[in-house]
């Protein structure tokens, strides 16, 4: 393998690995995005909220919060 191809196979490998992080950073924001939500959801049980107002806030569904109920209990 010359330097050229050499070359080429480092942008390769790099151009991946730059790929992978951020894919990887995508789905760590994703995640936290969900953990808040999740949060807000269980603030809001605790303040006797309603699941239907619940749901529209937070976007999760009734199943979701109905768990995170049973979970707090």
């Amino acid at each position: 393998m010359d330097g050229r191809e050499g070359q080429k196979v480092r942008e390769f490998v790099v151009s991946y690995e730059k790929k992978g992080m951020e894919k990887g950073l995508e789905q760590g924001i994703e995640k936290g995005k969900e953990e808040t939500k999740t949060e807000i959801a269980a603030a809001m049980l605790k303040k006797d909220m309603d699941v239907d107002t619940i749901v529209e806030i937070t976007g999760l569904s009734a199943g979701e919060i109905l768990r995170l109920n049973k979970e707090e209990q």
